[in-house]
């Protein structure tokens, strides 16, 4: 199930790459989509990829650096993306973790309540014969 952030990161993404010429939109994509497997994208990886732009697509496009920061902020944009979604199934794993130790932790709490219960029945057997036999050799 997808959550409101990732319905909007997809709505954003769609909405910036249609603003890109199409030739630009395909590469930009498979781009984005090696730096969101490598899940590698710092500040080298952002200079190799605006210079890959410009080599590409510099002469090619007509409103030139624009188009070409663009294409690079939407790779960004992919990969932040890719990353908040990373930590929001990290975080909802922790939960679900967390939920099921809760979860052992009343059972291991119950099975703890069963032995004492038993052990305070076994005390109080083994007192009720002492008595009786206390009873019956002064008796």
């Amino acid at each position: 199930m997808r959550t409101a952030t990732q319905l909007h990161a997809a709505h954003m993404r769609n909405r910036l790459f249609s603003q890109l010429p199409l030739p630009m939109q395909f590469w930009v994509r498979q781009q984005a989509d090696q730096a969101v497997r490598s899940r590698r994208f710092g500040r080298w990886e952002q200079m190799r990829l605006r210079e890959a732009i410009q080599q590409k697509f510099l002469r090619s496009s007509p409103s030139g650096s624009t188009d070409i920061a663009r294409a690079s902020s939407i790779v960004e944009f992919f990969v932040l993306t890719d990353a908040i979604a990373g930590f929001e199934e990290k975080l909802q794993a922790v939960g679900d973790d967390a939920q099921l130790a809760g979860i052992d932790l009343q059972n291991i709490l119950q099975k703890q309540q069963q032995v004492l219960q038993m052990l305070s029945t076994i005390s109080k057997m083994q007192s009720d014969t002492a008595m009786a036999v206390i009873r019956k050799i002064g008796g």
